[in-house]
Protein backbone atom coordinates (compact mmCIF):
# COMPACT_ATOMS: atom_id res chain seq x y z
CA UNK A 1 0.00 0.00 0.00
CA UNK A 2 1.29 3.68 -0.59
CA UNK A 3 0.48 6.72 1.11
CA UNK A 4 0.47 10.20 0.29
CA UNK A 5 -0.02 13.02 2.97
CA UNK A 6 -3.38 13.48 4.37
CA UNK A 7 -5.01 16.67 3.14
CA UNK A 8 -6.42 19.04 5.08
CA UNK A 9 -10.01 18.53 4.15
CA UNK A 10 -10.23 14.66 5.31
CA UNK A 11 -11.54 15.65 8.48
CA UNK A 12 -14.95 16.49 6.53
CA UNK A 13 -16.86 13.07 6.66
CA UNK A 14 -18.09 11.42 3.25
CA UNK A 15 -16.68 14.23 1.15
CA UNK A 16 -14.10 13.40 -1.83
CA UNK A 17 -11.32 16.50 -2.36
CA UNK A 18 -8.85 16.17 -4.49
CA UNK A 19 -5.31 15.08 -3.84
CA UNK A 20 -1.74 16.95 -4.56
CA UNK A 21 -0.53 13.92 -6.06
CA UNK A 22 -1.85 11.45 -8.34
CA UNK A 23 0.17 7.78 -6.96
CA UNK A 24 1.15 4.61 -8.15
CA UNK A 25 4.20 2.44 -8.34
CA UNK A 26 6.27 0.13 -10.15
CA UNK A 27 7.82 -3.51 -9.33
CA UNK A 28 10.84 -4.24 -11.12
CA UNK A 29 13.23 -7.17 -11.45
CA UNK A 30 15.83 -6.73 -9.02
CA UNK A 31 18.22 -5.57 -12.56
CA UNK A 32 15.52 -2.71 -13.13
CA UNK A 33 15.65 -4.17 -16.66
CA UNK A 34 11.94 -5.68 -16.41
CA UNK A 35 9.01 -4.14 -15.18
CA UNK A 36 6.90 -7.29 -13.11
CA UNK A 37 3.75 -5.74 -12.68
CA UNK A 38 2.45 -2.13 -11.41
CA UNK A 39 -0.64 -0.23 -9.82
CA UNK A 40 -3.31 2.06 -11.45
CA UNK A 41 -2.33 5.58 -10.77
CA UNK A 42 -4.70 7.15 -8.69
CA UNK A 43 -5.53 10.90 -7.45
CA UNK A 44 -5.86 9.39 -3.36
CA UNK A 45 -4.58 9.26 -0.09
CA UNK A 46 -3.42 5.87 -0.80
CA UNK A 47 -3.32 3.32 -3.59
CA UNK A 48 -2.48 -0.77 -3.30
CA UNK A 49 -3.14 -3.84 -5.50
CA UNK A 50 -2.64 -7.53 -4.99
CA UNK A 51 -0.47 -9.53 -5.86
CA UNK A 52 0.68 -13.14 -6.65
CA UNK A 53 4.03 -14.25 -7.70
CA UNK A 54 4.74 -17.18 -9.78
CA UNK A 55 5.86 -19.34 -6.68
CA UNK A 56 8.29 -21.63 -9.46
CA UNK A 57 10.60 -18.98 -8.97
CA UNK A 58 13.53 -18.51 -5.98
CA UNK A 59 12.41 -17.97 -2.68
CA UNK A 60 14.27 -14.83 -2.34
CA UNK A 61 13.69 -13.38 -5.41
CA UNK A 62 14.68 -9.91 -5.31
CA UNK A 63 12.14 -6.83 -6.21
CA UNK A 64 12.53 -3.41 -6.17
CA UNK A 65 9.22 -1.28 -5.49
CA UNK A 66 9.27 2.49 -7.07
CA UNK A 67 6.74 4.40 -6.08
CA UNK A 68 6.13 7.61 -8.52
CA UNK A 69 3.60 10.51 -9.04
CA UNK A 70 2.06 10.52 -12.96
CA UNK A 71 4.03 13.61 -13.98
CA UNK A 72 7.41 13.44 -14.55
CA UNK A 73 9.51 15.59 -12.50
CA UNK A 74 6.83 16.02 -9.73
CA UNK A 75 8.78 15.34 -5.92
CA UNK A 76 6.66 14.08 -3.02
CA UNK A 77 7.17 12.05 0.19
CA UNK A 78 5.46 8.43 0.03
CA UNK A 79 4.60 5.84 2.70
CA UNK A 80 4.52 2.45 1.47
CA UNK A 81 3.62 -0.37 3.42
CA UNK A 82 4.01 -4.17 2.52
CA UNK A 83 1.61 -6.93 3.71
CA UNK A 84 3.25 -10.78 2.60
CA UNK A 85 1.70 -14.54 3.37
CA UNK A 86 5.32 -15.41 4.36
CA UNK A 87 8.72 -13.87 6.04
CA UNK A 88 10.25 -11.45 3.58
CA UNK A 89 12.93 -8.95 4.30
CA UNK A 90 13.09 -5.13 3.09
CA UNK A 91 15.79 -2.96 2.31
CA UNK A 92 16.22 0.67 1.33
CA UNK A 93 17.74 0.43 -2.41
CA UNK A 94 20.13 3.14 -3.33
CA UNK A 95 20.62 3.28 -6.72
CA UNK A 96 23.87 3.24 -8.22
CA UNK A 97 25.58 6.79 -9.03
CA UNK A 98 25.72 7.80 -12.38
CA UNK A 99 28.98 9.69 -13.63
CA UNK A 100 28.87 11.85 -15.98
CA UNK A 101 31.52 11.29 -18.79
CA UNK A 102 30.70 14.32 -20.62
CA UNK A 103 32.83 16.59 -19.03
Amino acid sequence: MLEQQKSTLDIIPYQVHPYAFHIGFYIYDKEVEEIIDRSVWQNAREVYKHFKFDTGKPVNQELIIVPTTVKVGQETTFTLNVFSDSEIELEKFTPPKIVDVTS
